[in-house]
C-alpha cells in the first residue's frame, strides 16, 4: 500500500508540474523593455516609420529612445500620445492635424521644437523642459502657462480660446515672436518686463492684447 500511495503522489506532483509548465507566459508586454502605446493610430504610425512591427499596443523601448525627430502629421485620427514619454532623446515633434485633446511632454526633457497645431487640444503640459519654439495654433486652449520654460523663443497660439497666457519665465526678454490673433477672450499676456521686450515682438495680435508683468 505504501508503494501504491507513493506512486500516486509522484504521479500527482508530476501532473501538476506539467500543467503549470504548459501555461503560456507573456514576458514581452509586461517587460520594462517595452513601452505601452494604446492608441492604434499612433502605433500604426510607428510601424510605418519602421519603429515597430506588430500592432499589439506595445513597442520595444530601445527602438524609440534614441529617436530625435518624430513626424506624426496629417493622420487625423491620433487621439492620444501615451508612450511618447519614452522617446527620451526626442528633440523635434510634429503632430499637427490630428485629434489630440491633451498633450503631456513633461518627461521629454530634450524637446526644443513642438508643432501641434490643428488639433482639439485643451491642455498642454510641458513641465520645465527647455522648449524653444511652439506652434499650437488652431486648438481649444484656454490656459497656457509657460512660466517654467525659460528657453522659449517663439510661441504661436493663434485661433484658440485663450483667456490666460503666462510667459513670465525669468527670461522672457529673449522671446522674439508672439502670435496671438484669434483669441477674443485674451487681453493681458504676462511676461517679466514689457520694457525689455522687442517692440515688434507681436507677429499677430488682437487689438486688446497687451504685455504686462502683473496680469490680474
Amino acid at each position: 500500500k505504501k508503494i501504491l500511495y507513493t506512486l500516486l503522489a509522484v504521479s500527482f506532483i508530476f501532473s501538476a508540474c506539467e500543467e503549470e509548465d504548459s501555461t503560456p507566459i507573456n514576458n514581452n508586454n509586461n517587460s520594462s523593455n517595452n513601452t505601452y502605446v494604446p492608441d492604434t493610430e499612433f502605433e500604426q504610425e510607428l510601424i510605418n516609420l519602421g519603429l515597430d512591427d506588430v500592432l499589439d499596443d506595445y513597442v520595444t523601448t530601445s527602438s524609440i529612445d534614441t529617436v530625435t525627430e518624430l513626424y506624426l502629421n496629417d493622420n487625423g485620427s491620433i487621439a492620444y500620445l501615451t508612450g511618447i514619454e519614452d522617446f527620451a532623446s526626442l528633440n523635434w515633434l510634429e503632430c499637427r492635424n490630428n485629434n489630440l485633446t491633451s498633450l503631456d511632454l513633461s518627461q521629454n526633457s530634450n524637446l526644443t521644437w513642438l508643432h501641434c497645431s490643428n488639433n482639439d487640444l485643451t491642455n498642454i503640459n510641458l513641465g520645465s523642459i527647455d522648449i524653444e519654439i511652439i506652434y499650437c495654433f488652431q486648438n481649444n486652449l484656454i490656459n497656457l502657462n509657460l512660466s517654467n520654460n525659460s528657453e522659449l523663443i517663439e510661441i504661436y497660439t493663434d485661433e484658440n480660446n485663450l483667456e490666460n497666457l503666462n510667459l513670465k519665465n525669468g527670461n522672457s526678454a529673449n522671446i522674439v515672436t508672439i502670435a496671438t490673433s484669434g483669441n477674443p477672450n485674451l487681453d493681458c499676456i504676462e511676461i517679466d518686463d514689457p520694457n525689455t521686450m522687442d517692440p515688434f515682438v507681436f507677429l499677430s495680435q488682437d487689438p486688446q492684447h497687451f504685455l504686462s508683468s502683473n496680469c490680474p
